[in-house]
Order: C-alpha cells, then sequence, then structure tokens
C-alpha cells in the first residue's frame, strides 16, 4: 500500500495531538515498530509494507525519516505532508483497533523510555545490530520481530515490568483480543477464548454493543442480531448491509458501528410489526428486511 506507513505515522500523531502530548521523530517511530511487531505477532502479517530498518539510534522506517528528520530530537508540529495534503488512515480501516491499543499502552511514554524497550539486549534491533556490525540502515527480519513479540505474550508478568507498570503486555494482549475480537491468531487461541466469546454472544444478545472499537466474527455477529445461523450474515454482507467487514485468516470479521446499526433496524422493524400487525420474516430466510418494510 503506498505511503501506508505515513498514514500510520499520522494517526500516531493525530492521537497525541488529541491528548494534549507533543511527540517527537524518536517517539513516532518506536511507535509504528511497536505496532509493527504486535501485528506480526498477533495477526501473522505486517502492519505496512514498509520494512524495519536498523537506524543508528534504534529500529524505523526510511520513509518516515525523510518527513521528519528535519525535526530531529524536537516536537513534530505537524503531520507527516504529501502532495494531496495530510492522509490518515480511513474510519474503519482493520488496523485501528491495533493502533489504539498501542497508543494506550505505549503513549505515556518517553522517548528515551520507549527506545529502551525497541532496543533491549537480544531483541530485534540488537541481533541484528551485533550481526551487521559497524554497518545501519539494514532491514531487520520479520521473523526475529514476529518471535520477539510473541515471546512477550508467553512471559510472565514479573518478566515485563520494564513494559508495563501495572498492566503487562501479556495481559494486553489478552484483552485485546477478547474485546475487539478482531485479532484472530491461531486456531489454539480461539480455543482458549471459546468460553469468553459465548459469554459475550448471550450478553451481546439482549443490548445494543458498548464500544462502537468491537469486531465481532460471524457467529458471535449472527448471535447479536438474533440470526440462526451465520449463513444469513453472510447474504447480507454479499448484499452491501456491512461496508466495513473483512476476512482474515478464512473468516469475516465485522465493524461494532455496523452491527448496532443493522440491530437498531431489526428492533425497529419487530416494533412495526407489533403496531402494525405484520409478519416478520424468518432471518433464517435470505429476505431483504430493509426492502420489505421500506
Amino acid at each position: 500500500m503506498e505511503n501506508d506507513s505515513t498514514l500510520v505515522a499520522n494517526w500516531f500523531i493525530d492521537a497525541a495531538r488529541r491528548d494534549g502530548q507533543q511527540i517527537t521523530l524518536s517517539k513516532l517511530q518506536k511507535l509504528v515498530y511497536f505496532a509493527y511487531g504486535w501485528s506480526l505477532a498477533l495477526y501473522g502479517k505486517p502492519l505496512i509494507s514498509e520494512v524495519v530498518t536498523m537506524m543508528p539510534w534504534g529500529p524505523g522506517f526510511q520513509s518516515i525519516y525523510g518527513f521528519a528528520g528535519e525535526f530531529g530530537s524536537g516536537p513534530i508540529p505537524s503531520c507527516l505532508s504529501l502532495l494531496d495534503g495530510c492522509p490518515t488512515l480511513r474510519e474503519y480501516d482493520s488496523r485501528l483497533p491495533l493502533l489504539r491499543r498501542i497508543w494506550e499502552l505505549y503513549g505515556q511514554y518517553s522517548p528515551s523510555q520507549l527506545a529502551r524497550m525497541a532496543n533491549e539486549t537480544d531483541g530485534p534491533f540488537d541481533k541484528t545490530r551485533r550481526k551487521y556490525l559497524n554497518r545501519t540502515h539494514v532491514s531487520i527480519d520479520d521473523d526475529d520481530i514476529k518471535n520477539h513479540f510473541k515471546s512477550k505474550m508467553q512471559d510472565s508478568p514479573t518478566t515485563e515490568q520494564n513494559i508495563m507498570a501495572d498492566y503487562t503486555l501479556k495481559q494486553a494482549a489478552q484483552d485485546f483480543r477478547s474485546i475487539s475480537d478482531g485479532v484472530k491468531q491461531s486456531s489454539e487461541i480461539l480455543a482458549a477464548n471459546n468460553n469468553m466469546l459465548g459469554e459475550m454472544a448471550t450478553t451481546l444478545a439482549s443490548c445494543h454493543l458498548v464500544s462502537k472499537d468491537d469486531l465481532l466474527d460471524a457467529t458471535t455477529a449472527a448471535s447479536y442480531l438474533g440470526l440462526s445461523t451465520p449463513d444469513t450474515i453472510r447474504n447480507w454482507l454479499e448484499g452491501g448491509s456491512f461496508p466495513g467487514a473483512f476476512q482474515s485468516r478464512g473468516q469475516w470479521f465485522f465493524p461494532a458501528v455496523e452491527l448496532d446499526k443493522v440491530k437498531r433496524r431489526i428492533d425497529e422493524i419487530q416494533t412495526k410489526n407489533k403496531n402494525r400487525d405484520l409478519q416478520l420474516p424468518d432471518p433464517s430466510d435470505d429476505y431483504d428486511l430493509w426492502a420489505i418494510y421500506d
């Protein structure tokens, strides 16, 4: 994706501005790097198309340095500007839940604290630096980055005190998988989360979604909408009812904000049915509820 590293960088710059923070080039590089590493560990794929580069002071991205290098260690005053303005990620970009979590976890730290985390001994940057002595601007291998961040998911809380004082990365990863339900890494993790997903489906069946940032898989989304089978929601998907839905590892995931709109529409239809004594079609049938009642 062209300029996707700039899109992600601008999202973090906007997040810092919203929270009343200043952000430097060093901090920006580390935030994008951590998002890149966790994307590899959680999703099995890189966050952006640009590779991580071993720079003199830590891992980073050449294009971000090209746009913001002139600011040195001072704050970046505005977004990274291209010829067509200051682009950032769109509202329904599938990477947004992860970026929000990264900002929540790492945004509180100073550039020097983030640098110590990114440059830790035996980490991807340290290994690459020792492998290529007296060299810079060497690409850091994605497998090294993925394995490093996956190991963070397995560490005990006491070994992660350098990352979170009261919220370990292991807990953060588990929490992120639970509330977003859009980060599906492997069949083992899915099996471990079955009980939690069942409880979520029960709760969602009786109320609207609390967080518009959640992502639901087809089975949970169907349960929330009161459908008897996930096949129905897939049929509605083909009809364009969920433009923000996306597929990952063979499964469909649906933004909560879209599901909530559909849920409210179904509730409205059911109210009309009560008031006008209309028979509501069985949701398992492939009827277009909207066309029938509009």
